[in-house]
C-alpha cells in the first residue's frame, strides 16, 4: 500500500498495517517541518532524511531549505561553499561571524527570492559570480527581505536586484564590488534601504532605481562605479521615484555622481533629497557631480543641503546642473569648490537659500537663480 506518496510494505495483521502507516506519516511530517536545519562542509544532502540536524547536517542550502519549516532557520556550521538556492517561503539563512558561507553563481541568481508576503533574512553570505546574472534576486509582492553583511562580487549582471509592489529590501554592512552591471538595481515599485554599504568598481551604477521605486542610501561609500547613484524614468514608462541620500561619499564616477532623469510626461515624477553628502571627482564626458534633468512635462524636485561638491574638473563639468523647466532644485548650506562650474540653472529651476559657499571654481554660477532667505 502507499500513504502520502511513501511506499509501505504490507503487513499480515491489521494492527501492523496501521502502525506502519502512522510511523510513515509521522516521519514525513518531521522531515517537512524542522524549525532549524544545518549545513556543514562535512555534511551530506542525504541527511535531509534526518532533517539536516546539527549532528547530521546537509551539504547545500537547497537541501536544507527543503526540510525547513516556514519561518524557520538554515544555520551554517563552518566555512564552505553551499550552492545556489531558490526561496519561496519565509526563512532565515544565517552564517555566524568568522564563518565563510560561499555561493558561486555560474548562471542565474545565487539566491532567488520570489512569492508574496514572505519574510526572509540572509546574513553573512559571500556570493561570487562565475557568469551569473544576479547575486541576490528579489521579485514578488509585499516581500520583506533583510540582507545583512553580504560580500557580492564578480557577477556578469547585478549584485542585488529587487522588484515588485510593496516589496521592501533592507541592505546593511554590504560590500558590492566589481560587478559588470549595477551594485543594486530597483524597479517595479520596490523599496530598498541601504545602510553602511560599500558600492565600488561596478560596471554601471553603484545603485539605480528605474521607472518606479524608492532608494534610500545612508552612511555609505559609492566609489569608482561607471556612475554613482541613478534615478531614471525612461520615456514610454509611467512611474514615480523617491531617492534619499544621507551622509554618503560619492566619488570617482566616470558618468556623474548623482544622475536624476525624468522623461516622458506627467504624472512621471522624481522626488530627491540629498543631505550631508560629499561628491568628489565624478565628472566625465559631459557629466557632472549632480545631473538633474526633466524632459517633456515630467517633473522632479531635488533638495540639497549640508553637502560638499568638489573637483569636477573635466571639460565643461559642473558641480550641480539643473535642466528642464519642470525640474526644481533647492540648495542650502552646501559648498561648491574646485569645479569648472559650481552650479548651473535658471530662476525657474534653481532656488538658493542664500547660505551656500563658492570657492575656487572656474565659474561659481552659470545662469541665475531665485534666492529664498532662511526663516
Amino acid at each position: 500500500m502507499r500513504m502520502l506518496g511513501i511506499p509501505v510494505a504490507p503487513h499480515s495483521a491489521a494492527v501492523g498495517v496501521a502502525l506502519g502507516v502512522a510511523m510513515s506519516a509521522a516521519s514525513t511530517v518531521a522531515i517537512a517541518s524542522a524549525q532549524r536545519t544545518f549545513v556543514a562542509s562535512t555534511g551530506s544532502d542525504a541527511n535531509s532524511a534526518n532533517n539536516c540536524s546539527i549532528v547530521l547536517p546537509c551539504r547545500s542550502f537547497a537541501a536544507a531549505l527543503g526540510v525547513t519549516s516556514a519561518g524557520g532557520e538554515v544555520l551554517v556550521r563552518d566555512s564552505a561553499g553551499y550552492g545556489t538556492v531558490s526561496i519561496g517561503q519565509s526563512v532565515s539563512i544565517v552564517a555566524p561571524p568568522g564563518v565563510y558561507a560561499g555561493i558561486s553563481v555560474p548562471s542565474g541568481a545565487g539566491v532567488a527570492v520570489s512569492g508574496s508576503g514572505l519574510k526572509v533574512v540572509l546574513r553573512g553570505l559571500t556570493i561570487n559570480g562565475q557568469g551569473g546574472s544576479a547575486g541576490i534576486s528579489v521579485f514578488g509582492s509585499n516581500l520583506e527581505v533583510h540582507i545583512e553583511g553580504p560580500v557580492i562580487s564578480g557577477l556578469a549582471g547585478v549584485a542585488i536586484q529587487a522588484g515588485g509592489t510593496g516589496t521592501r529590501v533592507y541592505v546593511t554592512d554590504a560590500e558590492l564590488r566589481s560587478n559588470s552591471n549595477d551594485g543594486i538595481q530597483i524597479s517595479a515599485g520596490a523599496r530598498v534601504y541601504v545602510d553602511r554599504a560599500r558600492m565600488e568598481e561596478n560596471g554601471q551604477a553603484g545603485a539605480s532605481v528605474f521607472n518606479d521605486g524608492e532608494l534610500y542610501v545612508r552612511d555609505s561609500v559609492v566609489h569608482r562605479n561607471n556612475s554613482g547613484l541613478e534615478a531614471i524614468i525612461f520615456s514610454g514608462n509611467t512611474g514615480t521615484i523617491r531617492l534619499v541620500i544621507e551622509r554618503t561619499l560619492i566619488s570617482g564616477s566616470s558618468f556623474g555622481g548623482i544622475n536624476v532623469q525624468v522623461q516622458g510626461n506627467a504624472p512621471n515624477r522624481v522626488d530627491a533629497v540629498v543631505t550631508g553628502t560629499t561628491l568628489v571627482d565624478n565628472a566625465g564626458a559631459g557629466y557632472n557631480g549632480i545631473n538633474f534633468q526633466c524632459f517633456g512635462t515630467a517633473a522632479g524636485v531635488l533638495t540639497l543641503t549640508d553637502s560638499t561638491i568638489s573637483h569636477h574638473l573635466a571639460s565643461n563639468a559642473t558641480g550641480m546642473q539643473v535642466v528642464g523647466g519642470d525640474c526644481v532644485a533647492s540648495v542650502g548650506r552646501t559648498t561648491f569648490t574646485r569645479n569648472v562650474t559650481g552650479m548651473s540653472g535658471t530662476p525657474s529651476t534653481l532656488t538658493s537659500f542664500g547660505n551656500n559657499e563658492f570657492d575656487r571654481n572656474g565659474t561659481d554660477i552659470f545662469g541665475t537663480y531665485t534666492t529664498k532667505g532662511t526663516q
